[in-house]
């Protein structure tokens, strides 16, 4: 599993250049504030930064099924190239102005290259929401396969205390899965890309990851079974609604 982490030092510049530069909306008076912690809950694969969201009902991270044109739906683009390379800038950028949403927080863990949560591990940090987003969505990749990522999607946001949820990893449907692993983000990412910077070679569609299966030099030891992280959501700030 450490090789992934050191085979990743060129994404992991990356995610923290594009990072520093991530603008986010700009919050409504009398927001409320939740306290959130993740914890990779896999046997080895390491999770790239997360990104969470909270919006209101019309918002939707993703649709499992067919995929979109990622030349043309830019949230599409920004989700395929998060699942490649870890990095959520993209996705950032493509949803910052979408309707529905309240904030945006990514989470990398701080003094380390690149700014992965290791299996085990838990990290957490504050967001806020206001108005009618009552809802919280979250994803990341996984960080030594092709195009996983983990999901947690439209959770209702607690009234009060805490709530705890599992997300579980989907395949973004960009890359194929050859399971060889130099075409990984944790091994350099040599898989053929097209002019849009995505793999040119994957399903066409989303859906539930099968995991690990060692057609190629992959190493099985990646492999995981759902739930892939655990998410626990506190409210911590009573401020009026």
């Amino acid at each position: 599993m450490k090789r992934a982490v050191l085979k990743s030092a060129v994404l992991g510049a990356l995610m923290l250049t594009s990072l520093a530069a991530i603008s986010q909306p700009v919050l409504a008076e009398g927001a409320r504030t939740y306290n959130v912690v993740i914890r990779n809950a896999t046997a080895d694969q390491p999770v790239a930064p997360s990104l969470f969201v909270t919006h209101d009902s019309g918002f939707s991270m993703f649709e499992v099924g067919t995929a979109p044109d990622p030349m043309t739906d830019a949230k599409y683009f920004g989700l395929a190239k998060m699942a490649e390379t870890g990095n959520p800038s993209n996705l950032v950028f493509a949803i910052t102005d979408a309707e529905g949403v309240s904030d945006i927080v990514v989470l990398p863990v701080e003094g380390r290259t690149p700014p992965v949560l290791l299996p085990g591990e838990s990290n957490d940090t504050e967001i806020t929401a206001s108005g009618n987003a009552k809802y919280f969505s979250a994803v990341a990749m996984l960080g030594a396969t092709h195009d996983a990522f983990y999901a947690v999607r439209g959770v209702e946001l607690p009234k009060q205390g805490s709530i705890t949820v599992y997300g579980i990893a989907y395949d973004a449907g960009s890359e194929a899965n050859s399971e060889v692993f130099a075409d990984t983000a944790a091994g350099g990412n040599a898989d053929e890309v097209g002019d849009d910077n995505i793999a040119v070679n994957g399903e066409g569609y989303i859906y539930v990851h099968p995991g690990i299966h060692g057609i190629a030099d992959q190493d099985t030891a990646y492999d995981w079974r759902n739930p892939v992280v655990e998410i626990t959501i506190t409210r911590i700030h009573d401020e009026e609604e």
